[in-house]
């Protein structure tokens, strides 16, 4: 350009520089031993991406890297691999200069019966086994989720996770935008549905008054699988036993056969 100004020549020349810098910078995306591709659920779209484990944020932490234009926000859930769900934590920004998108991720690791997925901080495992501990605190905290803000979090409230209701008692909603941390403690009123009736009957009490929940399969001895009741469902029957549920809650009973005797029982039905 024989008329141009040098300084005009000069701004030309430095964008050109700019602009192969930004594409050396975020040529990792595609070409890194992590590169990958993450589904953004908001948005439904597949973008490229990079995902690394953040030693910081211990085996569930994650950094993402995703070019600039795409459009990904704190609090949106992706998935990876079809089964791993991740939210964005924090950290959504342009690096300066550069033209990708820094953040950071945790991996779910809980969902809720209505789908709703979670991060639980700590063991899950320890906090649903250790039955004796009324608060099932950890350091003198209690047990916290990390999610996205959502409608069925709410302090107060409650929610379930594997047949267990935990109930909301604290929360921090305002930290982070579009984040919240949830402090809860199990409902003891609520024991896990399985984990009961494996101690009712390793107790022998199947066949006596018992607290059981509607659908819940209940197993009771009868001869030739005789049973009469209201608001009761047979599942199966055999020769010694009757398999059955209820269909609606309160003070219920059934009649079966034993030793050629029909005996009655009386049942305190609770919904789910």
């Amino acid at each position: 350009m024989q008329n141009e100004s040098p300084y005009a020549r000069f701004r030309r020349t430095n964008a050109t520089k700019n602009n192969c810098t930004k594409r050396q910078t975020s040529y990792f995306i595609e070409n890194h031993l992590s590169s990958t591709e993450i589904y953004v659920e908001r948005t439904d779209i597949t973008i490229p991406a990079v995902l690394v484990v953040n030693d910081a944020e211990g085996a569930d932490g994650f950094l993402a890297f995703a070019y600039a234009e795409e459009d990904i926000q704190l609090g949106d859930y992706f998935t990876w691999k079809e089964d791993n769900h991740f939210f964005i934590l924090e950290g959504v920004h342009i690096v300066k200069e550069v033209d990708y998108k820094k953040f950071k991720a945790l991996e779910c690791n809980v969902q809720t019966s209505d789908g709703v997925w979670l991060y639980f901080k700590g063991n899950m495992r320890t906090f649903k086994d250790n039955a004796l501990r009324q608060n099932y605190e950890v350091n003198g905290l209690k047990p916290l989720i990390i999610a996205p803000l959502h409608e069925t979090l709410q302090v107060n409230g409650y929610i379930t996770i594997d047949n267990q209701k935990w109930h909301i008692v604290d929360a921090d909603v305002d930290s982070i935008h579009g984040i919240g941390y949830y402090y809860v403690e199990r409902d003891l009123n609520s024991r896990n549905i399985e984990d009961e009736l494996e101690l009712l009957e390793e107790e022998g009490l199947l066949d006596g008054p018992s607290v059981v929940y509607v659908g819940q399969g209940v197993t009771i001895n009868s001869e030739k699988g005789f049973i009469t009741g209201d608001d009761i469902q047979v599942l199966k029957r055999t020769a010694n036993s009757v398999d059955f549920k209820f269909t609606s809650a309160g003070r219920l009973s059934v009649t079966v056969k034993q030793n050629n005797v029909e005996k009655t029982y009386n049942y305190e039905v609770k919904e789910l």
